[in-house]
């Protein structure tokens, strides 16, 4: 049964919105966010001032007084990466870092991380073994001091960090467990701190006659003694029914429709979910952890 998050607004939800307004017409979507001490962050995709493709990366930063926005692309190109996709926020010892991938390519694209508070720091490529040719999203979080990463949810796949040369960060696996069957599933949010692991939101993938349609899942990452288990939430996450239809205008000639979630953080004891709508749009979202793990 899905369940629509259209109406789970706040007063920090609309706020978070709002700060995104200058940037509605230039097609805003899959706002990540990051509560950080005062500060709020949001990393998302836009056209540039030209209003046409590729989409660009920003980040937002605010402290409800005043706010900056700085041109990740622009910020990147210095590095001699060209294309910033799927930008997301997540933290790490108490500093905000971002995960980037270098979108689709024939041939091999490119992950990082690059750490952005307490200031902005050069980028670092994320390798592993045996990789696939596009790898999308890793959701990264610590564990026994270190740095790991979500892989795979099904089968799950945790990987375990080592540093490279120039900066390089060189994963290899330290978990794996056996597939589950599940339908397909893919890593949506970044990873959000909890009592026994960590919580965020996949995407179940369905296909039907070469298209997808994306909606979200709630997961819980439970960690116990170097362990790792998976467990998914029974709710079907979406903005609303009439966005399942899509829209006549599509970025993407393959998809049907989706919520995109890339985005949570904790507002007190609510949950904050970031979110894009078909690639054309966004929202934020406050729930309970309740509410999406009774």
């Amino acid at each position: 049964m899905f369940e629509s998050i259209k109406n789970c607004s706040s007063e920090f939800t609309r706020r978070c919105g709002s700060y995104l307004k200058p940037f509605v017409s230039r097609n805003c979507f899959n706002p990540s966010i990051l509560l950080t001490g005062d500060e709020t962050l949001i990393a998302f995709r836009a056209f540039g001032e030209t209003r046409t493709k590729p989409f660009r990366a920003y980040l937002l930063s605010t402290n409800g007084r005043e706010s900056s926005v700085l041109d990740l692309s622009e910020a990147m190109e210095k590095f001699g990466i060209t294309n910033v996709a799927d930008p997301k926020l997540f933290s790490i010892g108490g500093e905000a870092w971002l995960t980037f991938n270098t979108g689709y390519s024939k041939t091999m694209n490119r992950l990082y991380i690059l750490k952005v508070r307490p200031s902005l720091e050069e980028p670092r490529e994320c390798t592993v073994e045996n990789r696939q040719k596009v790898e999308k999203n890793w959701a990264f979080f610590e564990d026994q001091g270190g740095l790991r990463a979500l892989y795979s949810i099904d089968p799950l796949v945790i990987l375990d960090v080592n540093r490279g040369a120039n900066d390089e960060l060189r994963f290899q696996k330290c978990f794996e467990a056996e597939r589950q069957q599940r339908r397909p599933l893919t890593i949506g949010t970044p990873m959000m701190k909890c009592d026994d692991g960590y919580m965020f939101i996949a995407h179940r993938k369905v296909q039907f006659l070469g298209k997808r349609l994306y909606f979200g899942v709630p997961a819980h990452l439970r960690i116990a003694d170097g362990s790792y288990r998976m467990d998914l939430g029974a709710k079907r996450l979406i903005h609303d029914r009439r966005s399942l239809l899509g829209s006549w205008r599509k970025h993407n000639p393959n998809l049907i429709s989706c919520t995109y979630f890339s985005g949570i953080a904790r507002n007190g004891d609510d949950v904050i979910l970031s979110y894009g709508i078909n690639d054309l749009t966004y929202e934020f979202a406050s729930v309970s952890e309740g509410f999406l793990w009774p």
